[in-house]
């Protein structure tokens, strides 16, 4: 009898090992099976530009010729454009023609009635002989690379009333204005 409970006592230890060897074994071996795959990882750094002013301002701007007097020579002023633009990116600065629809036939219009028209032209240079436009005809286009946020390109705008013989018979003591679209491409 002793030998029959020693071989269930062996039987039932082997049976326990066995057991503790196999729960081992799942639990070692049920996450042991991998696979792989790629995650494709992107990203593209989206260019932008803004009209800014310093520090960080809207862009608003003017270009304010004060009082022409007729007969007394050309009437010359000049004002200055803010862009910020994405590091590296390359833009250009068009200047539309302004309430008349021409960037070669520029005019201010009164406020009075009858409307009365004045004259005048934009420029990218201080000689004031290449006409800001839009690039076409004989127009030029004012262009920058961009620096990042912090780094502000200024470019002046040179206005010019030119003294011409219809300008000389616009109507005295009247307030001329237009408002002229800048456009940035980048």
């Amino acid at each position: 009898m002793f030998s029959g409970a020693r071989k269930r006592w062996t039987h039932a230890r082997m049976a326990a090992a066995l057991a503790s060897a196999a729960l081992l074994a799942a639990s070692g071996n049920a996450g042991a099976a991998t696979t792989t795959g790629t995650l494709a990882v992107a990203a593209r750094v989206g260019g932008y530009c803004v009209f800014s002013t310093w520090p960080f301002g809207p862009g608003n701007y003017a270009l304010n010729f004060g009082a022409y007097t007729p007969a007394s020579g050309n009437r010359d002023a000049t004002s200055t454009i803010g862009v910020r633009c994405t590091n590296g990116v390359p833009f250009q600065i068009a200047l539309s023609g302004g309430g008349s629809g021409s960037v070669a036939n520029r005019q201010m219009t009164s406020a009075t009635v009858p409307t009365e028209k004045l004259a005048y032209q934009l420029y990218t240079d201080a000689a004031r002989t290449i006409v800001w436009g839009d690039g076409t005809g004989s127009t030029a286009v004012a262009t920058g690379t961009g620096g990042g946020f912090l780094a502000l390109r200024s470019f002046t705008v040179y206005g010019r009333v030119p003294d011409s013989t219809s300008n000389q018979s616009a109507a005295p003591l009247n307030n001329y204005q237009d408002a002229v679209t800048i456009v940035v491409t980048y």
